[in-house]
């Protein structure tokens, strides 16, 4: 995101560019980011708004159509992350359907199954596994 943002500073008006426009002018390297935002949170200043992302970025994505994520601090300690972990895993356990990029083919077939896709062009038929995790049985492809 950091390099993404950097390539489209002079020609993104949006988010993006932003971000790449306020690297540039402060002359940020990635590192710079976490040094001075970090142990922050969205609520605190524009800047710490526009750079949410680049903490727990994934979790936040997945996180904000479902829940408010302006408390979930810029730091890298699990201590104030419960309520946000169980969300997410609930989140994740009822709307979301993961693919692993190592078993493409069998991620491809799953999808075709869970979603009714037909036709899946070229993609070869290969078996399921059933992968246990303590209490949690789950399909693996």
């Amino acid at each position: 995101m950091y390099y993404f943002a950097l390539s489209v500073a002079d020609t993104d008006p949006g988010g993006s560019g932003r971000i790449g426009k306020t690297l540039k002018q402060l002359n940020w390297k990635i590192e710079d980011i976490y040094l001075n935002l970090g142990d922050g949170d969205e609520t605190l200043s524009e800047q710490h708004q526009w750079f949410r992302l680049f903490f727990n970025g994934q979790a936040r994505a997945i996180l904000t159509p479902h829940v408010p994520t302006q408390g979930l601090r810029y730091i890298s300690e699990q201590s104030d992350y419960g309520f946000y972990e169980d969300k997410l895993q609930d989140i994740l356990q009822n709307y979301y359907t993961v693919g692993i990029q190592e078993y493409f083919q069998e991620s491809i077939e799953f999808f075709a199954r869970e979603f009714g896709w037909k036709n899946l062009g070229n993609v070869q038929t290969k078996s399921w596994r059933i992968v246990s995790r303590g209490n949690c049985v789950n399909t693996c492809v």
